[in-house]
């Protein structure tokens, strides 16, 4: 048995021992999420109400890791999209790979396959209900926010496909009948940050309301570009609207019809080459100007009937998106690097069209069921043209149509589109044994298929082989109350991600396939979750051990222009969780935590292939061997040399340690109160990649340190808050990229820096 595996038995004992020590004593969880989607009942901790099994539920009664967050908590942290739940979910991960794609991982799986729109996330995103298809499209900022529901862990069954790792639930605010409100603040901060929002709920009859809202957001770069005086990177400026119409005409049914729309425009990410010589992290050598440009919309019509002897939900929803990015490749300047590396233009329009119907039963008896079928149908073109050249680049460059002709220093040129079609019939039921008792089991059948047709190299449009696979989730498990305020659960859930086609593929790769395939995670997960000492601690701990097979990751081959996804057949990844929040003197003072360990290795013998070691056995072979080419089968025999065993290696995304505390404490003042908070965030060390580059993949730890400050004067409606974050300043990286195509540069993503931003609101 191997020293990882070792250590995770020692702790999968020790953690059961403690849930079943902690379940007996009387202990409950809850989410670090604090202040969650709440209502509190004179000095007990508030009761969370999540929608994460379809139907509405107290958080601490469903037998599954999930953690929710409202939208007021992050309005005071000012955490403004997905990338800022880092810290606040046990186990979660988010990253931005070449600029605004959001890759997103739970418990060690997510997505390793960055720069491919065709390839899908292995956490699912859902705003209203809407799954969205593309990690472009989940990169969209929070605003009008309920709550955000993390589910962690394969979710099989409810959610399917493309959640093996998990799924997180953006849920906004709705319209309320017989309700004339509103909600407005403003929020200015340093690097001129300014932040508006208006939200207004309207009655317009006994059976219909109107609830719209609008943000914008903006803030000046973070970091500054030395070489383009004036471009600095990592700025924001994006505007957010909804309008959401709510028709009730009697108790038993009622339609909600929603319209969104996002809109970006901006430079590019902060992203710092490894090789910059210029040490300080907020300045960066580039010569090519990174820029966004991206419009998302969103429609859906939400159906529910409430019938004698069921429920039934029905969601329709279209979305639209069209991306148009610009990204400096190599991240740094010609005079540095000796070559150079522009994407001027990276193309991508994608729209969605989508059906879900529910069947839900009626709790109270013996016996809860849900059953349901979705269906989706996405497609998807983009138009990529990358330049590259070993003297001084041209100043600008003149991109033609798809249909050529090639220009010249053309690099790469890519020219497709792709329609994939999915349909999922799911059905899971609970059965109440006793009381206390119940077992819960269910499946769900996904089919998913893609056509198309590329071009590469303005070569004619040529039909991309057709893929078509089908596959069973499901999960099962059982659950049991061993006091009013305590249970523990033990669970299996199996989660898959499609494969796919590689269309570059010509037949000539030697690692890299024509197809790759679908990979699953078997998870089994025993928890428990408590309350005790009257509702005002709350714990909930679980220890999980996951199976994944076959892997995705973006690989290359010792054949030039034959990179493409391959699987890696067996890796084993486990961790404990830990959230917990404790409410005492008076309900005066309230203390979150959240605490996550992982690991995990790689089990069969499997070589893998970096960018990076491929070109400098390429240039190495060739330049001792005088008249040889890339394409020699010496040269490719050499490159081929160069694959390294992955076994016993450590998966990517794998911090032993991660977590956060914060600890408030509310005050009697001028005739209203003040609650200053302070938090502490912390991300161990983790390998980036499944290569494990001693050079490029090892991303240190850091911690951060918050200050927030909440005053709610003696006037209704009217509120004011100070928010301080990263107050020590510390450069984190909080991820890093290595382009996984041309340059095969490496960069870091550093945190944001100390950001203090003011903010007054108002509701009526």
């Amino acid at each position: 048995m191997s020293r990882n595996s070792r250590y995770f038995r020692k702790i999968l004992l020790t953690s059961a021992a403690t849930l079943s020590l902690a379940a007996v004593a009387g202990v409950q969880s809850a989410s670090a999420a604090e202040e969650a989607v709440a209502t509190a009942e004179g000095t007990e901790l508030e009761t969370i109400t999540v929608t994460a099994q379809r139907r509405s539920a107290n958080l601490q009664t469903e037998a599954l890791s999930v953690s929710a967050i409202s939208g007021e908590t992050l309005l005071k942290a000012n955490v403004v999209d997905i990338a800022g739940l880092n810290g606040y979910v046990p186990g979660l991960l988010v990253q931005r790979s070449s600029g605004s794609e959001m890759m997103i991982n739970i418990r060690g799986v997510g997505s390793e396959t960055p720069q491919n729109i065709y390839g899908q996330p292995g956490v699912s995103v859902f705003i209203d209900g809407l799954y969205v298809p593309t990690a472009l499209g989940v990169a969209q900022g929070f605003f009008d926010l309920d709550r955000v529901e993390v589910l962690r862990g394969p979710q099989g069954t409810l959610f399917g496909q493309s959640s093996t790792g998990g799924a997180i639930s953006i849920v906004s605010k709705q319209p309320v009948l017989g309700d004339f409100s509103g909600d407005a603040s403003f929020s200015y901060g340093n690097y001129d940050l300014n932040r508006e929002f208006l939200g207004l709920n309207i009655p317009l009859s006994d059976t219909l309301a109107l609830r719209a809202s609008v943000q914008h957001y903006q803030h000046d770069g973070f970091a500054k570009n030395v070489t383009i005086p004036g471009y600095d990177l990592d700025e924001a400026d994006e505007t957010n609207a909804k309008v959401s119409l709510l028709w009730k005409p009697t108790d038993d049914f009622s339609a909600t019809f929603m319209a969104r729309s996002y809109e970006t425009d901006t430079n590019g990410a902060a992203q710092k080459n490894i090789l910059d010589p210029n040490t300080d992290p907020r300045e960066i050598q580039q010569d090519y100007p990174s820029a966004i440009k991206m419009n998302y919309q969103m429609y859906s019509a939400n159906l529910v009937w409430e019938l004698p002897f069921m429920t039934v939900k029905s969601v329709t929803g279209f979305q639209k998106m069209k991306n148009d990015q610009k990204i400096d490749n190599d991240r740094l300047t010609y005079d540095i690097l000796g070559r150079w590396d522009a994407q001027a233009l990276w193309q991508s329009n994608s729209e969605t069209w989508s059906q879900e119907i529910n069947l839900v039963s009626i709790p109270g008896g013996k016996l809860d069921w849900i059953a349901g079928i979705f269906l989706i149908e996405s497609k998807v073109d983009q138009y990529i043209v990358e330049f590259r050249g070993t003297t001084p680049p041209p100043t600008s460059f003149s991109i033609p149509s798809p249909s050529g002709p090639s220009p010249a220093d053309l690099g790469y040129e890519e020219y497709s589109e792709i329609t994939r079609r999915s349909w999922a019939p799911f059905f899971q039921a609970t059965y109440h044994f006793t009381d206390d008792l119940r077992i819960t089991g269910g499946a769900r059948y996904n089919h998913d298929a893609y056509k198309g047709k590329a071009s590469f190299f303005y070569s004619p449009m040529a039909t991309v082989p057709d893929f078509s696979e089908g596959t069973t989730t499901g999960k099962l498990e059982l659950e049991y109350d061993v006091a009013p305020d305590s249970m523990i659960y033990a669970s299996w859930t199996r989660g898959y991600k499609p494969g796919g086609i590689n269309n570059a593929y010509d037949g000539s790769s030697i690692i890299v396939e024509q197809g790759f395939n679908k990979e699953t995670v078997d998870s089994y997960e025993i928890g428990s979750k408590n309350e005790f000492f009257d509702r005002t601690l709350r714990l909930n701990l679980s220890a999980f051990y996951s199976v994944y097979k076959d892997m995705q990751y973006l690989s290359s081959d010792p054949v030039m222009w034959q990179d493409g996804t391959a699987n890696i057949p067996d890796a084993r990844i486990w961790g404990l969780e830990l959230e917990g929040s404790w409410l005492a003197l008076d309900n005066r003072l309230r203390i979150n935590g959240n605490l996550t360990s992982l690991g995990g290795e790689l089990q069969d013998d499997y070589f893998i292939l970096d960018a990076q070691s491929a070109s400098a056995a390429r240039d190495a072979y060739i330049a001792a061997n005088p008249g040889a080419t890339e394409y020699d089968a010496a040269t490719v025999a050499a490159v081929a040399a160069a694959a390294a065993n992955s076994k016993g290696s450590k998966p990517p995304k794998l911090p032993k340690w991660a977590g956060s505390i914060n600890a408030a404490y509310t005050f009697d003042a001028a005739g209203g109160t003040i609650t200053p908070k302070i938090e502490w965030v912390y991300r161990g060390d983790f390998i980036y990649r499944v290569f494990d580059s001693s050079a490029l993949d090892q991303v240190p730890s850091y911690s951060s340190l918050n200050l927030y400050i909440d005053y709610m004067p003696p006037v209704d409606g009217l509120r004011f808050s100070l928010s301080a974050t990263n107050l020590t300043d510390e450069d984190g990286i909080g991820g890093r990229f290595t382009d996984p195509y041309g340059s095969g540069q490496t960069s870091n993503e550093y945190i944001a820096p100390r950001q203090v931003v003011f903010t007054v609101g108002y509701a009526f």
